[in-house]
């Protein structure tokens, strides 16, 4: 009987299948798998020990190197500073992750540094509130009005209300702050380079914070308190005791308790000179070191930013939010014009917030008209 095609097919699988038997039964006798898991596991640890003595070996100082995985917290944000400040690209890969543009992403730690520096250098961040942001808009969802409240007596038919919502949108922008390093700097410092680097750009993007807070144009920054077009507004000509006390009660009860006063410090000037109807002065100095001046026991901040013929009154804290979109990152380059013809190397520092007003009934805006 002529063997079929089918047939033929099934006597090979068969005897392929015999054969892989037989070969794992002589793997087995001879121990094969256990030694070729060995030599897998050794040849991992030498890659895995190579990698490490290669990549993740850093400096702490000018003279002190160690392995990441021995650095203390203080240590890593040493070898940070040190890592950006001589270029080290292999030092930062090792101490933080690379993101899409080249650059890394700046420690936790690090990070924790430059923001309670940055918290030092501006009063605004830390009067708003801080909302982090897991995509580019943040879509908002506000209940403005309701729900009312009714009296009904037994039997009578319920009056029905509903609540007034808004959506607010907070949109991320990315800010950048650059600083140029000489070559000869970079190569004869003996700064403290962690406190060079975070009170620098600490400085730099405090003062950016400030200004879009306050007065950022909603387009290609956060909406400004001032610019917000919800906020509730007076004009008032000139500036006077009655028109203080209209804004201060202007402002509902509930958000005065916490209330506090922006102002630019030109209208701080204007301020302090004015007088109630017996003569006492609006205006009162602070009770201590360290603390606002107050205008009718209300604190005051003083803002440069703030724009010279308004005054802005409200519970900050409950009307604006400022969104954190990612984590700071650093980029290193000395590739431009200006740096390879000047022998500088310029770091980048990027950082992408948003921010706007969510509560306006919370805030009242003055307009002096003169």
């Amino acid at each position: 009987m002529e063997k079929t095609k089918e047939m033929l097919e099934q006597e090979e699988k068969e005897l392929n299948e015999k054969a892989k038997k037989m070969a794992d039964a002589i793997r087995a006798e001879l121990g094969l798998e256990d030694l070729k898991k060995d030599i897998m596991e050794k040849m991992d640890a030498r890659d895995t020990k190579i990698a490490n003595d290669s990549v993740l070996k850093v400096f702490v100082s000018e003279d002190c190197e160690k392995a990441v995985s021995e650095l203390t917290e203080k240590e890593k944000n040493q070898a940070f500073a040190h890592a950006v400040w001589f270029g080290d690209h292999n030092a930062l890969k090792g101490l933080s992750e690379t993101n899409a543009d080249g650059g890394y992403t700046i420690p936790q730690n690090f990070y924790n540094l430059l923001l309670a520096e940055i918290y030092e250098a501006t009063p605004m961040r830390a009067e708003v509130t801080i909302v982090p942001m897991k995509t580019n808009v943040l879509q908002l969802s506000m209940i403005d009005h309701g729900p009312n409240v009714y009296w009904t007596g037994e039997g009578v038919a319920k009056t029905t209300a509903s609540a007034d919502f808004s959506n607010p949108t907070i949109t991320a922008y990315k800010m950048a702050a650059i600083m140029y390093l000489t070559d000869e700097l970079i190569e004869d410092s003996a700064f403290d380079l962690v406190n060079v680097l975070v009170s620098r750009f600490a400085s730099a993007i405090a003062t950016e914070e400030d200004k879009v807070i306050t007065n950022g144009n909603g387009t290609t920054q956060p909406t400004g308190l001032f610019v917000a077009s919800t906020v509730g507004s007076s004009a008032a000509t000139g500036l006077n005791f009655d028109n203080i006390i209209a804004l201060i009660y202007s402002l509902p009860v509930k958000f005065r308790k916490n209330a506090k006063f922006v102002i630019n410090p030109y209208q701080v000037g204007q301020l302090r000179l004015k007088k109630d109807t017996v003569g006492r002065y609006l205006w009162q100095d602070p009770i201590a070191p360290g603390q606002p001046g107050t205008i009718q026991g209300y604190p005051v901040i003083e803002d440069y930013w703030a724009p010279q013929d308004q005054i802005l009154f409200g519970d900050l804290k409950y009307a604006y939010w400022l969104g954190d979109r990612q984590k700071m990152t650093v980029k290193l380059s000395n590739d431009t014009e200006t740096t390879f013809v000047q022998d500088k190397t310029a770091i980048r520092v990027v950082e992408r917030i948003g921010g706007t007003v969510v509560f306006p009934n919370a805030l009242r805006k003055l307009t002096s008209v003169h």
